[in-house]
């Protein structure tokens, strides 16, 4: 939900405030977030039950109970993509473990703190305990873009989760994305690690900071221009938003997600 504050007011206003639900044929998962999903769940049964080590039992039981869709006929290529890509990653983030002397703390661990725009919960995707106390958390995603999204979401400044992590994990943590798509770490800038890609780009800090001021304006200057929108103030001509809209708030809106159950009244 701080991504979406930040980077789509609107749809943060629309389902969290107007609370508006898609039907549940429109809220049905892409196949980009199914993979992430089941990607996820495997990695985590892999890694607290088996050690790392590959069981294609596993696999194929959590396939039945989350994915039945990847069984149907003529969707072959897309589960053989699903495996190798998981095969990949779930070897990749035992290589780094090992050869980092890591240790997993765990999986979906609920993280919560207070901070300068309010009180932030979540979970992360998994933590790694490193020498010193200091901890790695990793964000599990899946992109058919690979790593070259997340190069680019840290290069530009805009790893909103992982500088949210940051923030309420303490200035001794250190995060990364895994690809689970390609199977690569991508971490934040500075951080040095064998088997991490680590581009160059704003600060965790700094993104939190962004992010900060970003909350801050909107609440304070546009939260209830945005709350009126979403809650029935709709122009008479939907050519003409200023027609109930003098000031223009739907002209300054902007919709940054590719994944949204909005997009017909965006």
């Amino acid at each position: 939900s701080l991504e979406m504050l930040s980077l789509c007011p609107l749809r943060y206003v629309l389902q969290y405030q107007a609370v508006l639900t898609p039907a549940e044929a429109v809220s049905l998962k892409s196949d980009t977030l199914n993979l992430g999903t089941l990607a996820h769940r495997v990695l985590r049964c892999l890694f607290e039950e088996k050690g790392g080590d590959w069981d294609e039992k596993t696999f194929e039981q959590i396939l039945g109970q989350e994915g039945a869709t990847y069984l149907l006929p003529g969707r072959e290529d897309s589960l053989a993509g699903l495996k190798f890509s998981v095969l990949a990653a779930a070897r990749k983030l035992q290589d780094l473990v090992r050869a980092q002397h890591l240790s997993i703390r765990g999986f979906e661990t609920p993280i919560e703190g207070k901070t300068e725009i309010g009180l932030l919960k979540g979970r992360t995707d998994i933590i790694l305990d490193r020498k010193g106390g200091a901890e790695l958390i990793l964000d599990v995603k899946y992109s058919g873009r690979g790593d070259r999204k997340y190069l680019s979401l840290i290069a530009e400044g805009r790893a909103i989760q992982l500088a949210a992590y940051r923030r309420l994990m303490g200035d001794k943590s250190r995060a990364a994305y895994l690809s689970v798509g390609d199977g690569q770490f991508i971490g934040e800038p500075g951080l040095e690690m064998e088997g991490i890609l680590s581009p160059p780009g704003p600060s965790l800090e700094e993104v939190w900071s962004a992010v900060r001021d970003t909350a801050e304006r909107i609440i304070r200057e546009q939260w209830e221009k945005h709350l009126c929108a979403a809650l029935g103030v709709v122009p008479a001509d939907l050519n003409n938003p200023d027609s109930c809209d003098p000031q223009g708030i739907f002209q300054n809106l902007r919709a940054e997600c590719r994944y949204c159950d909005y997009s017909a009244v965006c």
